[in-house]
């Protein structure tokens, strides 16, 4: 003899439900869901299927540390992947008091050599900064300059970062390339050396190359671990507000 295949006629709907059992200290917790049939359901056509998690975050965080590599390549890879590190171990950090010890290590581990890397395309001396370079012996870029100033404010506060070799002033040399002419309106920032497309040669590649900036001076601005806030000046507060102006006049 031979089987035969069945299928139930009418439409598959398939329904989602969560619920969130907070617990606390030692006592159990319990809940109940109920579940309701759709009218006119094919009795046996009906499956159920429950999960349940014992972190909500704990798979996303699981993934997020896979993201915590050594950094590599020339200068604007190996700022990439700085950012990456910096990015996730914030990330996980705000959400636990205390990491395993295995991945604060890599953590620490990675950042430390990273910026170490970085320090070797920097061009200047430990009082005075002309930028960062893509390739060692290279032509400054003001994209990675800026790149590396916004995620070196950004680090972990249990990673040391050494200001008084030179990153103190990068953040001026950053100051520096701000250009105000005769007129108020008149503000260009220089744009030196290999930067992204977008940044270069595209139709608004002035609109887009000052947003970037200002995103990364005012971004890093009140937590910038090498030096005072841009607003304690209030020289470098009305050149930052010049860009500003001058940028929203060119986006309008």
């Amino acid at each position: 003899s031979s089987g035969i295949n069945a299928e139930y006629g009418g439409e598959k709907i398939v329904d989602t439900s969560s619920v969130l059992i907070m617990q606390k200290g030692k006592s159990g917790g319990k809940t109940t869901m109920a579940i309701e049939l759709p009218s006119g359901f094919i009795p046996g056509s009906h499956d159920l299927k429950l999960i349940a998690v014992g972190d909500i975050l704990g798979e996303a965080v699981a993934g997020i540390s896979n993201l915590i590599q050594l950094p590599t390549g020339c200068g604007e890879q190996n700022m990439h992947k700085i950012a990456i590190n910096v990015f996730s171990a914030n990330y996980v950090k705000s959400l636990y008091e205390k990491l395993p010890e295995n991945l604060d290590y890599n953590i620490k581990h990675n950042l430390n050599i990273g910026l170490q890397q970085q320090l070797a395309y920097r061009k200047g001396s430990s009082s005075y900064s002309y930028g960062y370079s893509v390739f060692k012996g290279g032509d400054t870029s003001s994209w990675l300059t800026a790149f590396v100033h916004r995620i070196v404010a950004l680090f972990p506060k249990d990673i040391s970062v050494p200001c008084e070799s030179g990153l103190n002033s990068d953040r001026d040399h950053l100051l520096r390339q701000i250009e105000l002419g005769r007129r108020a309106k008149k503000v260009s920032i220089s744009r030196d050396g290999w930067s992204p497309y977008q940044y270069k040669y595209h139709q608004n590649k002035d609109l887009y190359w000052q947003s970037y900036f200002l995103i990364a001076m005012l971004e890093s601005n009140g937590v910038n671990r090498c030096g005072s806030t841009l607003t304690d000046s209030s020289y470098n507060s009305d050149r930052l507000g010049k860009v500003c102006n001058a940028t929203l006049d060119m986006a309008s």
